[in-house]
């Protein structure tokens, strides 16, 4: 007996050709602003590491980036 998902497979990756103009916008600026955030994580934890704080990198960047508290 096979068991077969009924779920379409959905591509993970927005082909921005098809949008229109204010969507590819917003598109981009997502991706930018993760790869920012990406950056940053790793730099943060490039200085933790060097200082030798007592603290994980993910602690602390789970901490920065809740709203309020950068």
């Amino acid at each position: 007996m096979s068991f077969r998902s009924t779920e379409r497979q959905t591509p993970n990756h927005i082909n921005l050709e098809h949008l229109p103009p204010e969507l590819k916008q917003v598109a981009l600026q997502i991706v930018q602003n993760q790869f920012d955030r990406d950056t940053a994580e790793k730099k943060l934890a490039e200085l933790i590491q060097q200082l030798e704080f007592d603290i994980t990198a993910a602690e602390l960047s789970a901490y920065l980036f809740k709203p309020g508290h950068a």
